[in-house]
C-alpha cells in the first residue's frame, strides 16, 4: 500500500476515504501544484476603456499560464495516465486542474506525484427546485 501524504488533501474526509481500502470510487479535482500567477489589483478610475481597450485587458489577464505550465500539466495527465486514469481523465487547463474518478489506492498514489499541488473532492451543487415568490 502506498503512503499519504495528507498535505495534499483538501478536506478530512477526503482524507479518510484515501486511508481505506477497496474499490469505491470518488470523483475528485487534482490541481497543479507549484507557484501560484500572481495578481495586482488597481484602484477603479471611475472611467470605463473603450471597447477594443477593454478586449486587450481581458486578453492579457487571461493570457493563461505562466511559462512551463502548459508542460507541467500534458506532464500530469501523464502521470494520471500512468495510474490508469488518463482516459477519464477531464482537463480544465484555466484552473491549472484535471477532474478524476479514483479508487482510495489511486488517491494515495497522485498525493505522491510531485506536480500535484492539491486534491478536492469535487461536488455537485444543485439548486433547489422550490418555486420562490408569489
Amino acid at each position: 500500500m502506498s503512503e499519504l501524504d495528507p498535505s495534499k488533501i483538501d478536506l478530512g474526509e477526503l482524507r479518510n476515504f484515501a486511508a481505506a481500502s477497496g474499490a469505491s470510487r470518488r470523483s475528485v479535482i487534482v490541481e497543479l501544484g507549484g507557484q501560484l500567477l500572481k495578481v495586482s489589483a488597481r484602484r477603479p478610475s471611475g472611467v470605463l476603456p473603450r471597447k477594443g481597450e477593454a478586449d486587450a485587458a481581458v486578453l492579457r489577464a487571461g493570457a493563461g499560464q505562466g511559462p512551463g505550465r502548459s508542460e507541467d500539466m500534458d506532464r500530469l495527465q501523464e502521470a494520471l495516465g500512468s495510474l490508469g486514469l488518463g482516459r477519464e481523465a477531464v482537463r480544465l487547463d484555466a484552473a491549472e486542474a484535471f477532474v478524476v474518478t479514483v479508487t482510495p489506492g489511486q488517491l494515495r498514489e497522485i498525493t505522491r506525484l510531485p506536480l500535484v499541488g492539491v486534491v478536492r473532492p469535487n461536488r455537485t451543487h444543485r439548486a433547489s427546485r422550490k418555486r420562490t415568490g408569489s
